[in-house]
């Protein structure tokens, strides 16, 4: 849905403001999982062809930094986990992709088309990039710079001469974090795997994706062949911590703290992976004043059997 152009449009900050109380609606976490999964997942039967292909590149899809700002703006208040009826989840949908509209919109009012037009008429030469603003809704909405699977592979190099530190200050080395980085999307990914089964004999008004997305250090450790004990001490590294409100995030250019730890902890102890959770992570990491921060997110997974229907595959 488009703005009215009969209305004065918005400012950033005033649609930013809309947003967070529509992310920080009860249950609106299940309508988020919904829009990952749209979003993020692609739907094939057998081998992925190139028509299964074209729905990536539909531009209502949500970019990355726009479910990313989403998450963002959720966890600002205490999350209520509760299943919202399905009308109240559709209206969460709609809202969302509303309000990430206006938003692309307002960001795009920087660059004036009708400024350069004037200048040439003048015979002078206006380049709309000199402005900073300018820059922000292409940078906002560009592409990552590189497949994640190739940070993954870059950060196990990079970080391997560090085992020994990390070992001491972290309590875990890169390719221990890489390891279980990877179990955790197989465990999510038989989760997808289950999911029509698991949905079943169940209400539809009861119905939510959110289940999928997350998963318990046991299960990780299954995959991984790790002590869960340990499995937990490396996911609990890249969960938000309880009571973080992600204050710092005012802004899209500001910092986004599920950026750096962007797993959630549910009230039953699981992990919550929403951003491509089928895929195995990447690790982007720096110390810095004695402390070891990292960025957790996802790799394009290109060897999950087709040998039964899938729900989904992993995207970029």
């Amino acid at each position: 849905m488009k703005p009215s152009s009969a209305t004065p449009p918005r400012g950033e900050a005033e649609i930013l403001a809309e947003l967070q109380r529509l992310c920080t609606q009860p249950g609106f976490v299940h309508a988020l999982a919904y829009l990952c999964f749209r979003d993020n997942m692609l739907v094939y039967s057998g081998q992925v062809a190139e028509r299964d292909m074209h729905e990536l590149h539909n531009p209502q899809r949500l970019s990355r930094t726009e479910i990313a700002t989403l998450i963002g703006l959720m966890v600002k208040a205490p999350m209520d986990w509760a299943l919202p009826a399905p009308a109240e989840l559709q209206r969460y949908v709609n809202d969302s992709e509303r309000l990430l509209l206006e938003l692309h919109e307002a960001l795009s009012a920087a660059f004036s088309f009708k400024e350069v037009l004037e200048g040439l008429e003048r015979g002078v030469k206006v380049n709309p990039f000199d402005q900073g603003t300018v820059l922000r809704e292409p940078i906002f909405y560009a592409a990552e710079s590189a497949y994640s699977f190739q940070y993954l592979d870059m950060a196990s190099r990079r970080y391997k001469a560090d085992a020994t530190w990390l070992q001491g200050n972290v309590g875990f080395t890169i390719d221990q974090a890489c390891a279980v980085a990877e179990a955790l999307d197989y465990t999510n990914n038989d989760r997808f795997e289950s999911l029509r089964e698991r949905l079943r004999g169940v209400h539809p008004n009861e119905w939510t994706i959110l289940h999928a997305f997350a998963a318990t250090p046991e299960e990780v450790a299954a995959h991984v062949g790790m002590d869960p004990r340990l499995v937990e001490h490396i996911l609990t590294a890249f969960t938000l911590p309880p009571g973080d409100t992600n204050d710092r995030f005012v802004g899209i250019q500001d910092f986004n703290a599920v950026s750096a730890t962007p797993l959630l902890r549910s009230p039953d102890g699981q992990f919550l992976s929403l951003q491509n959770t089928l895929s195995p992570r990447q690790f982007t990491s720096r110390r810095s004043s004695g402390c070891w921060r990292t960025r957790l997110t996802s790799r394009n997974a290109s060897n999950i059997a087709a040998s039964s229907p899938k729900i989904s595959s992993p995207i970029d």
